[in-house]
């Protein structure tokens, strides 16, 4: 079986954020929607905010690649 990661394993580049672990700080990483829910989840508390995750800018370039 195949082991899954959030980060490529060749560069070490982080592929997965969950909500709970971003913040505005981290747009160039997340994306401007990705910062905002993640500062969301940091203001309102992850109870008011469904959780979930982010797929980072270098995941996508990665993948354009």
């Amino acid at each position: 079986m195949e082991q899954r990661t959030d980060e490529d394993q060749s560069t070490g580049a982080r592929w997965v954020v969950p909500f709970a672990e971003g913040g505005r700080e981290m747009r160039e990483l997340l994306g401007g929607k990705g910062a905002n829910v993640a500062e969301m989840t940091r203001v309102l508390g992850p109870e008011r905010v469904p959780r979930g995750f982010t797929i980072t800018t270098e995941a996508c370039v990665e993948y354009m690649r």
